[in-house]
């Protein structure tokens, strides 16, 4: 399960962790259709929504991640879980394939690549998930 991050995320994160002007409250999780492997260059573009009812993207309260240095790894934090609830449907199955997160102006900050994808059942359904970030030390460029 490998997160996909571009270097706008890696300044943010720089920036969220040193307290300065980053407000991740306005961030937000959405679910895509399309079997798709995430790559830095992402924009929204690269991902289809699911538009299935009941669905919405969840914005995060950035009260609620914890979490700091754990060595090896720089940093990890983590968010409650949270859960997606489909309404029954008539409509053309949909399946989830991954996520992305994305800022206010709709950036592209990270995106993952599920392991398995989740195929929503006609009579609805819910997908639980506890949103996780790592930042591992990356060796010195030459």
């Amino acid at each position: 399960m490998a997160v996909v991050v571009n270097q706008y995320l890696a300044n943010l994160a720089s920036q969220v962790l040193l307290g300065i002007g980053v407000n991740p409250a306005r961030w937000s999780i959405h679910l895509y259709v399309n079997l798709y492997s995430p790559t830095p260059q992402d924009t929204t573009a690269s991902y289809v929504e699911c538009t299935l009812p009941g669905y919405s993207p969840i914005s995060f309260n950035p009260s609620l991640w914890s979490g700091g240095i754990q060595p090896p790894v720089v940093a990890v934090y983590t968010y409650p879980k949270i859960t997606w609830v489909f309404d029954p449907y008539t409509t053309t199955q949909q399946t989830i394939f991954g996520y992305w997160v994305q800022d206010q102006s709709g950036s592209v900050l990270y995106a993952e690549l599920f392991p398995a994808p989740f195929p929503v059942p006609a009579a609805g359904g819910e997908l639980p998930m506890v949103p996780t970030f790592s930042s591992e030390q990356c060796p010195a460029q030459m």
